[in-house]
Parts: structure tokens; sequence; C-alpha cells
């Protein structure tokens, strides 16, 4: 269903359908609540135009706060793709190669940071370039950390599957563009769209690189919301003995991820305060340049597609739940590069704070600003509107 009653006002309404919001749409489904999503158009979701990598270690030689998270992200993958797969009957390309950590440089010592590895959980073995010469023999490169409990998914396959199982759920597709919240006395009760006014329980702002749009000026400086642009290419090698066996990844510089269909993605660029999506000449060759250094054969593969597409980055990187200090507003920030790996537990987190505002599904609704509800939330039916804000 495309357009979605404006009297039929749902228990939450999502902003944005990428994968974040759908998976977080999904579980709030699963839940009994009535769901609506707002967005005119998912296919330019940062979702379909990332490379699909679990990562939650190779990305970071060094601990970062939210490591935790990425971990239990990647625990969670398995059984998040088993449902959205059993929902929609769709199948979700989703496998664990294990991920090959390489370093273009050659004096670097990856065999200390293979015991960092170990320390933080991960499966993490040092190769040699005997090693290499058996696992994946067409790296140039003296040696690499083979991290064996990473992998990847197809991004454009877990969008489509998580999008069919949101409407085997009956979840409800707006099409319209969303411009800003709705606000009375403090509390949000909906949205204004490119068709009018949208009501709902709860608002949950899942919008990736335009998310900074519904945030108060207070909270935008603070955390100083801002696009990235990413530019990725696919190659298909032309012989199957020339098909790579792991996600090959080397960051900052370039990764390479296999697919079933014999194809290689090769990623990506990063250009910081860029909201575009164009394709540069600099960005392609810079990308061909970088692969092909890591792996020499990568010149001679057949070139397929190329795309690109603008990535939410807040902070210096972390990912960010909010609760809004106007009630009733939750937000799911600055995935970044880790927006694909993430989407399943940020999704719960949100799916938590709104089922914990709004009450079990069926329960009545919060009461209108400026009416009476005794015995709930204060004694004057009011609501507290101290600030909460989690930080993943």
């Amino acid at each position: 269903m495309e357009r979605q009653s404006d009297r039929i006002a749902p228990d939450i309404l999502v902003v944005g359908g990428g994968i974040l919001g759908l998976a977080t749409s999904c579980e709030l489904l699963s839940r009994g609540y009535t769901v609506s999503i707002a967005e005119r158009d998912a296919s330019n979701s940062a979702t379909r135009a990332a490379g699909g990598m679990l990562s939650p270690w190779a990305e970071f030689s060094a601990p970062v706060p939210w490591h935790t998270l990425l971990v239990q992200a990647r625990n969670a993958y398995p059984e998040f793709v088993r449902n959205a797969e059993e929902t929609s009957g769709c199948r979700v390309e989703c496998r664990f190669p294990g991920t090959l950590l390489v370093s273009p440089n050659p004096e670097f010592d990856l065999s200390d940071l293979t015991f960092t590895f170990r320390e933080q959980g991960a499966h993490a073995t040092f190769l040699d370039s005997e090693d290499l010469t058996r696992v994946e023999p067409g790296l140039a490169v003296d040696s690499a950390i083979l991290l064996e409990d990473e992998g990847y998914v197809d991004p454009r396959g877990l969008h489509s599957a998580l999008r069919a199982s949101f409407e085997e759920l009956g979840g409800h597709w707006i099409r319209d563009e969303v411009y800003a919240v709705r606000e009375v006395e403090g509390r949000v009760v909906g949205v204004q769209t490119s068709s009018g006014d949208l009501s709902a329980g709860v608002v949950l702002n899942t919008a990736g690189a335009q998310a900074d749009r519904f945030l108060l000026p207070e909270d935008r400086a603070r955390l100083e919301p801002r696009p990235v642009r990413g530019e990725l290419i696919r190659l298909r090698p032309p012989h199957r003995g020339e098909r790579i066996r792991h996600v090959i990844q080397s960051p900052g510089f370039a990764y390479l991820i296999p697919q079933d269909d014999g194809t290689v993605i090769v990623g990506a660029t990063s250009y910081e305060g860029d909201g575009t999506r164009r394709l540069t000449a600099r960005g392609i060759a810079e990308l061909l340049e970088n692969s092909s250094r890591l792996l020499p054969d990568v010149s001679d593969w057949e070139w397929v597609e190329a795309w690109s597409g603008v990535r939410p980055l807040v902070g210096s990187g972390e990912p960010t739940v909010l609760t809004d200090t106007r009630l009733g507003l939750f937000h799911g920030l600055g995935l970044y590069r880790n927006g694909i790996l993430l989407a399943p537990v940020i999704g719960a987190q949100l799916s938590r704070l709104a089922a914990e505002y709004i009450g079990l599904p069926g329960s009545p609704r919060r009461p209108t600003p400026g009416t009476r509800a005794p015995g709930r939330d204060g004694p004057d039916g009011t609501v507290s509107s101290s600030r909460t804000r989690e930080r993943t």
C-alpha cells in the first residue's frame, strides 16, 4: 500500500526507508504495533549503494568505544537475515568467508596487530607470504591477518527482502517527502509532508544523511552531522580461477568483496561534506589503482558498473541513538561506514525506545497536549521533558 489515509494514524511513523528504518519497522510490526514508513524514493538510500561488509574488527585497528556493539551486531546477523528471508520468501546473499586484512606498505608489521585482535575476541590468524600463496594466491602483499568471523551481505538483496517483509507484516509505505516534524506543546504528534500532515504516536528519524533536518539547532551544532560521498565499482574476473575467496580489506585504501555471481565489489572513496551522488573520473581511477596494487589481476578484469552513495557521519564517527527533548521523537544517527552491520542492533534500540514511550500495542495513546489523563505519566497527565540520551 503506497498511501495511508491521514485519518488512520499509526502507532509509529518511521522517516526513512533504508536498512535501519526497515529493520526497526519490521521489529515493531512483529510486536503488534501499526507502523508506517515515509520515504519518497528508497532507491536513493545509502543501503542500496553500500558494499555490505560485516566487519567489526578489520575496520578498526585500534579499539573504539562502540566496538562491543559492532561485535554484537555481527553475532546477530545470521538470525537477522534468516528472519528477513523467512518472512519475505526472498533469498539474501550473506556469507562469512573471512576478511584478509592487508597493507600496501611492506614496512607495516601486521603481526602485533594479530594479538590486538585476539584480545578483542576475534579469531585472528597471521599469514606470511607462503600462507597467502595458498589462501589467496593473487595478492601482491607479503602478509595478512585472517579474521575468520567476518563476511558480507548483499545490501540490495537485503533491502528488497526487508521491504517485502515490511509489507508482509502489514506495514504501510507513504511515498511522500517529509519536511518537518509536527510539535504540539513540546510533544511530536506527526510530520509535515509533501501531501499534507501525518499523525502518529511516535516518530522515529532514520533518514540517514538527511536526518539532520529533524534535529534541534543545538543538537545539530553539538553532533555536527555531515554527509560523506562514497564511490564503488563492480568488476568481473574473466576466469573462475581468478576469483577471490575472501573479503580483502586495507582500511582507508581499498576493499574487495567477492559475490556469488562471480563479480567483485571494489570500494570505496570518501569525500566528507559532499552530499551529492556524483561519480568522478578521479574517484574511479583511485579505486582501480589502489585495488590493482593489492591484486594486480584487477587491471584485466571486466568492467560491470559503478555507483555512489551518501553515508551519514556525526561527531568523530560514533553511531548515536538520541532521545529528543521533544517528546515522542527518537533519532538513529551517524551509522556511517557500519550502517549495514549495525542496523539490527540500532533498530532494536529504537524499537525499545518507541515501545517504552507508547506502551503496549493497542493500549490507549498518550493524551493530546492540554488534556488530562489521570493515572498516566504524572498526577496531572503531563509527561516529563527531561532529556535522556543514548550513545552507543
